[in-house]
């Protein structure tokens, strides 16, 4: 799950990478797109991947997620959540960890933030959860995009630091690179569209990002 709560962070982008890591390693993998309003991981990725979308702030929502898992046992399920969804983990969150636990299968948050204090108050609320105890790992991701991996002091300075798992720094993609492949609602795989430069920096990029998330495998 890439959770946050906060907009902003790049959720759907390291969804996306995630995803395409996973496809990488030949692993099948299924995409759950809870962000309703804006839905570029769905749009971008529905034509590589089986997705799904779930309204994961009502209950039908989090009982669509649970018949996915139930449905699909084998396979990697990425769920892509909106922004301020970190009240419905909290309030929800027990009907999936029950799931998972009956299913055998493993969860791991991670948890995108930037360099401000309100990324932090909500990893503290998905803390004090009742579900948070049923992820086997939780990883905060420090989006580079806000800045090298040893400017994010205010988290590494932090107690909350020690609740977590480990940290994951999620490589920087220069912007005009990323502007085309999300206005064009494109997959990491594709090189549609791009030039020969392009497509170099994108597969930097993506060997990068492989060895950010490869702890998951």
């Amino acid at each position: 799950m890439v959770g946050g709560g906060k907009g902003g962070v790049g959720k759907t982008t390291i969804s996306m990478a995630v995803v395409d890591t996973l496809l990488k390693h030949d692993k099948e993998v299924i995409l759950i797109e809870s962000d309703k309003e804006n839905s570029d991981a769905f749009f971008a990725l529905e034509n590589v991947i089986p997705c799904v979308v779930c309204d994961l702030s009502q209950i039908e929502g989090w009982a669509l997620l649970g018949n996915t898992l139930e449905n699909n046992p084998t396979k990697w399920i990425v769920i892509n959540t909106a922004a301020g969804a970190t009240g419905h983990l909290v309030e929800f969150g027990h009907l999936l960890a029950d799931a998972a636990k009956e299913l055998g299968i493993d969860m791991v948050m991670l948890w995108p933030i930037n360099r401000q204090r309100d990324c932090l108050e909500l990893l503290r609320k998905f803390f004090e959860g009742d579900s948070a105890s049923a992820y086997q790992a939780t990883y905060v991701v420090k989006n580079t995009y806000f800045g090298e991996a040893k400017k994010f002091a205010r988290f590494d300075n932090s107690k909350i630091k020690d609740r977590t798992t480990g940290t994951i720094s999620m490589p920087e993609l220069y912007d005009m690179l990323t502007d085309k492949i999300v206005d064009n609602r494109w997959a990491f795989g594709s090189t549609t569209g791009l030039s020969i430069v392009e497509r170099s920096i994108l597969n930097k990029f993506r060997n990068d990002v492989d060895q950010a998330f490869k702890v998951l495998l």
